[in-house]
């Protein structure tokens, strides 16, 4: 079931609606050409705020985070950042360890996924 939901995510990716308040602050951003911060209220609003800056990206993205969960989600993340090393982006990633050793065989493949793409685990507590 997983699996059929991530290739619907992935072929219906660009009908996904962000909520009417978020779609006002993506018109005025894209019509005055500026930068400045929202508040992303709920998940949906966040995922498609961070699909919009992937899919936006030219040269470099860098991502830290401490929860990364192999999810719908966290499938869909990784799909549009291959995309964009795919495109020739530089993408680096920074992930909290704890998030992913229950999923090392993935990690292992995401390694070696594309030389654009630079995953890296964080793990300040384990004892060498």
């Amino acid at each position: 079931m997983r699996i059929v939901v991530f290739f619907l995510l992935l072929l219906f990716s660009n009908l996904l609606v962000a909520s009417p308040a978020f779609e006002s602050h993506l018109e005025d951003v894209n019509a005055n050409a500026v930068n400045y911060g929202y508040l992303l209220e709920n998940g949906d609003d966040a995922l498609l705020a961070r699909i919009h800056l992937i899919r936006q990206a030219r040269e470099t993205i860098d991502i830290q985070t401490f929860i990364w969960k192999s999810d719908d989600t966290g499938w869909f993340m990784f799909y549009e950042l291959y995309l964009a090393a795919a495109r020739g982006v530089q993408v680096r990633l920074l992930i909290d360890d704890l998030s992913l050793r229950s999923i090392p065989k993935f990690v292992a493949f995401l390694a070696d996924l594309h030389p654009n793409l630079t995953m890296k685990q964080y793990n300040p507590c384990r004892s060498h």
